[in-house]
């Protein structure tokens, strides 16, 4: 997209495909140019379906006013851009399938449960979870060679956590951390739990309460408990030792308490105030 955007924002599709694939050693393989350009498509594709470029035979258009900075804002905009595709895009499914995946993570009370999971038992999961189609087709609609791809999406965008190979830990600490830097929540003052929850809902609609992780839990027959769920009580906990936040302990009667999701080594377990730490989150 740098690139694009570097040619004033339109550039030949032909002169874009050298740029994404420079003949370093001059090599013209015919079987190479066709994989070579299959591999342009795809990101010209992925590209296109996220809204980033207008496409045609011969152009390629940039579709945003402007392109982030850095790797972290790119990260940012694919994740609004994600929330924003319509119900029935494929590209749609990728959130979709995190709501599933929160939901699972309630049901076995376990935020590694993908790593002891075949990608055919995860792509068999998420096939029967996802939301249905207007039309369906024939094939797997979440396949084993997408789970790969899936699995790098949510990462980039905040919602995963490689931490040791074939082992991943599902975290949105990321994720809640940049959305909260990027809020208009106020600084350095009490937010009562309620108000707390409902901006989490409507800003990562995956999580608690949000439209698609009730649409989920509802089609997966979980009922949600009274308890904030465990991916986003690790994650208010971790920017709570972070510094980022501070989670008001109750103390006495307090009347509005948000319970965490239970945690053997965990130092807070509920809170009725969440304070953003303006210094550390702004800086």
């Amino acid at each position: 997209m740098t690139v694009v955007d570097a040619h004033g924002g339109t550039i030949a599709r032909s002169e874009l495909e050298q740029w994404l694939k420079p003949r370093w050693d001059g090599l013209t393989d015919a079987t190479r140019d066709r994989n070579d350009r299959g591999l342009v498509n795809q990101a010209l594709q992925a590209a296109s379906g996220l809204g980033l470029i207008e496409t045609s035979r011969d152009t390629v258009e940039l579709a945003v006013p402007s392109l982030p900075v850095d790797i972290s804002g790119f990260a940012d905009l694919v994740h609004s851009l994600l929330l924003a595709q319509a119900d029935q895009s494929s590209d749609a499914d990728i959130l979709d399938a995190f709501a599933c995946a929160v939901v699972e993570t309630e049901l076995r009370a376990n935020r590694q449960w993908l790593s002891d999971r075949t990608a055919a038992q995860i792509a068999d999961l998420f096939t029967r979870s996802l939301k249905p189609r207007a039309i369906e087709t024939a094939d797997q609609r979440y396949n084993t060679s997408r789970h790969a791809t899936w699995m790098r999406w949510v990462e980039f965008v905040g919602l995963n956590q490689s931490i040791a190979p074939r082992t991943t830990l599902l975290s949105v600490t990321d994720r809640l951390h940049r959305a909260l830097r990027a809020s208009d929540l106020p600084r350095d003052e009490a937010i009562v739990p309620d108000a707390m929850l409902a901006w989490v809902a409507s800003t990562l609609p995956y999580l608690d309460k949000g439209t698609l992780f009730l649409a989920a839990a509802k089609r997966m027959g979980h009922v949600p408990g009274t308890s904030i769920s465990r991916l986003l009580s690790a994650a208010l906990r971790d920017l709570h030792e972070d510094g980022v936040i501070r989670l008001v302990a109750p103390r006495g009667d307090a009347q509005v308490v948000a319970k965490l999701a239970s945690d053997t080594f965990a130092d807070i377990h509920a809170f009725n105030a969440v304070i953003l730490n303006g210094s550390a989150l702004d800086a």
